[in-house]
């Protein structure tokens, strides 16, 4: 069985989140990577980010869980820095088209916090709709070809 590259790096991130060498926020964002479905909504059940993304305290091996405010300010820095897109909570993190490649291999079920399944790019945008005008505008018979050139 062959994994595709995306299905690789999902495992991957789901695979580093629980490593207490790295950062609340980096595990925050490969939790996120790995959640990420339509339009780049990862969404999480009450207390679910809480339960998923351990707290540990390195001097005493003690592992612990975060509070809801440190989250939400995680989640606000991640929204300052360009990596989810505004309206993004605990309940529901959106990962913009310039961080995730967000297409419509997805099947469209609309987001239970956002009630639509859209993709952030400094704005939002249907997905499905933008990748058909892309696929009007640019035909297969229309892209330039070398066969038949010397």
């Amino acid at each position: 069985m062959r994994l595709s590259w995306g299905k690789l790096m999902k495992r991957g991130a789901e695979n580093a989140i629980a490593s207490a060498s790295i950062g609340a926020d980096f595990r925050l964002f490969l939790l996120v990577t790995a959640r990420a479905g339509a339009g780049g909504h990862a969404c999480f059940a009450a207390d679910e980010i809480v339960e998923a993304l351990p707290k540990y305290n390195k001097a005493s091996g003690v592992v612990g869980t975060f509070g809801e405010k440190y989250l939400r300010n995680l989640i606000a820095a991640g929204v300052d820095a360009g990596l989810y897109a505004p309206g993004s909570s605990t309940r529901c993190i959106v990962l913009p088209m310039s961080v995730y490649d967000i297409g419509a291999k997805y099947k469209a079920r609309p987001c239970p916090v956002h009630g639509h399944n859209m993709s952030y790019l400094g704005g939002w945008v249907d997905t499905e709709q933008m990748e058909q005008a892309l696929a009007k505008r640019v035909r297969r018979e229309d892209l330039p070809t070398t066969r038949g050139n010397k």
